[in-house]
């Protein structure tokens, strides 16, 4: 059941208030996902592999992901989940095998939350007046298997995949089916959250307000996106909560 429609105000720091938003959206991958847990577990595979595996895995569902998005040639993500397996098999001389194949992609449906993920998404539920969402390029059931193996079932707008849209983030369709489904028809009233600077970028561009999870503690935001600088910066998601105001 959805959530009545109200606005909540975010704290600015130093200032009294700030935007009022309606729903607070976040990516998956990265985002609530630790992509690190991938290589742990790949290296249980494929020992001394594990850590090259997921870096070629990860970059390359990127790349096919915009590429396709560009050409306008969709398939899902499970697919190209699949395809950047098979390209990290071959560059690093592992021998294919549909098994072999089939065996990292189950430990890519298995990513482990972050830490702070639980209890920080449990709070921000808990705000009745704010509807609190994923939006992700996984599939629905790619991203209902992560969810339900890490216990996070529990969100009232639950999880929003782009392949309704058949355009990945960051592509404006995507934000925008997000924001359909969500039923909220100004853009700025969505709170979209990401760890991924391409995609804090194209929720930017796109007219979200935005936050960026930056774990890693980059000095500053990717110079390459610069124009589409995030309205709010984080280092753990526990901070999220502590923004809006008691209402």
């Amino acid at each position: 059941m959805q959530k009545e429609k109200r606005a909540r105000s975010i704290k600015k720091k130093g200032e009294a208030s700030g935007p009022r938003v309606e729903a607070i959206v976040f990516d998956a991958y990265g985002t609530l996902f630790d992509l690190d847990s991938f290589g742990r577990d790949a290296e249980q595979i494929h020992h001394g592999y594990g850590k090259e595996i997921a870096g070629i895995v990860r970059q390359k569902q990127i790349e096919f992901a915009m590429t396709r998005t560009i050409l306008g040639k969709y398939v899902d993500f499970e697919i190209l989940t699949r395809n950047a397996i098979e390209f990290a098999l071959k560059e690093t001389g592992i021998k294919r095998t549909d098994a072999g194949v089939e065996k990292l992609y189950s430990a890519f449906q298995n990513l482990k939350p972050y830490k702070d993920v639980a209890k920080a998404l449990n709070d921000l539920d808990a705000l009745e007046e704010l509807k609190v969402a994923v939006l992700s390029n996984g599939t629905e059931a790619m991203l209902d298997k992560l969810m339900e193996h890490a216990d996070l079932t529990f969100l009232s707008e639950g999880i929003i995949s782009v392949d309704e849209a058949k355009a990945y983030k960051p592509s404006p369709k995507a934000y925008l089916h997000g924001q359909n489904t969500l039923e909220i028809f100004e853009k700025e009233k969505v709170f979209y959250i990401s760890g991924n600077s391409w995609d804090v970028a194209g929720a930017k561009a796109f007219g979200f307000l935005v936050g960026w999870i930056n774990r890693t503690k980059q000095p500053l935001f990717d110079e390459g996106f610069y124009d589409f600088r995030p309205d709010f910066e984080f280092s753990s998601l526990e901070e999220i909560a502590e923004l809006f105001e008691d209402e």
